[in-house]
């Protein structure tokens, strides 16, 4: 309490308070822009860098639908082959309906779908 009296008694010490506020002021200014530098730089930064980033998750998780999606794609054409390879109906219904082709004795009748539609 006694240095308050004594602060504000006496016209130097308050010249010398008022010096110390605006220290403090500035160094608080300075910290403020200090700051806001930082934020700035890391804001200029990090928003592309996110942004990229998220592009790039986007990106994995479509080629990993597409993964996805060969994998079935070939398991279901090595259980095809297999199917040639084992079961001779199967070869025959492929035979006869990818290459058209007949046994001896055989004749071959394609039916063509008619323009008119009556």
């Amino acid at each position: 309490m006694r240095d308050k009296k004594i602060r504000h008694s006496s016209p130097k010490s308050q010249a010398s308070c008022l010096f110390e506020d605006t220290e403090l002021r500035n160094a608080a200014c300075f910290l403020l822009f200090v700051f806001l530098c930082v934020a700035v730089a890391l804001l200029t930064t990090t928003f592309p860098n996110h942004r990229r980033n998220c592009e790039l998750v986007a990106k994995s998780a479509q080629l990993r639908r597409e993964i996805t999606e060969l994998c079935e794609d070939n398991e279901a054409r090595r259980a095809q082959i297999e199917a040639l390879k084992s079961d001779p109906f199967y070869m025959e219904a492929v035979a006869r309906k990818k290459y058209k082709l007949i046994k001896a004795g055989e004749t071959l009748i394609e039916l063509t779908p008619s323009s008119d539609s009556r």
